[in-house]
């Protein structure tokens, strides 16, 4: 065993270690942040699911139906939607085809997406406001001083 591997698994038995205790401890599981060059993985936030789950009290009803972001549909709801999911997955540091792949979309799909977020967040003051009041729900939700940097563009 390599001392990069040694220290990759050795860094991983402790954080995990950490997390189970502080779990069982107070209740509920915490973020790690590693210093990314000590590791070759990467730790995300929030999972892309998790994230999702975030969105479920922002989707609209529309036919007496809750939409969902996954589908392939053109509501203006949705679409501003699907657009500030792709913003805050690419800042919780998910690759652009990961974003894709869980929306069922290309990953070219999901920069376009991301660069519309920046048009609209720009120009669109109603657009600004739903961003921010979903950032406040996913801060509260889960209680993360890690999650400071989403209000920043």
């Amino acid at each position: 065993m390599t001392p990069n591997e040694y220290k990759r698994r050795l860094e991983n038995e402790l954080i995990n270690d950490f997390v189970r205790k502080f779990t069982e401890k107070v209740g509920y599981s915490p973020i790690v942040i590693t210093d990314k060059g000590s590791s070759e993985t990467d730790y995300n936030l929030l999972t892309l699911s998790e994230l999702e789950e975030c969105f479920q009290p922002f989707l609209p009803v529309i036919r007496e139906r809750v939409q969902k972001l996954k589908p392939k549909c053109r509501y203006r709801e949705i679409m501003e939607l699907r657009h500030i999911f792709c913003f805050v997955a690419k800042l919780m540091k998910h690759t652009y085809t990961d974003i894709g792949r869980y929306l069922n979309r290309d990953h070219t799909t999901v920069i376009n997406s991301i660069k519309t977020f920046r048009n609209l967040y720009q120009t669109e003051e109603g657009f600004k406001m739903k961003y921010l009041r979903i950032i406040n729900h996913i801060k509260k939700k889960y209680e993360s001083s890690a999650l400071e940097n989403l209000d920043k563009i």
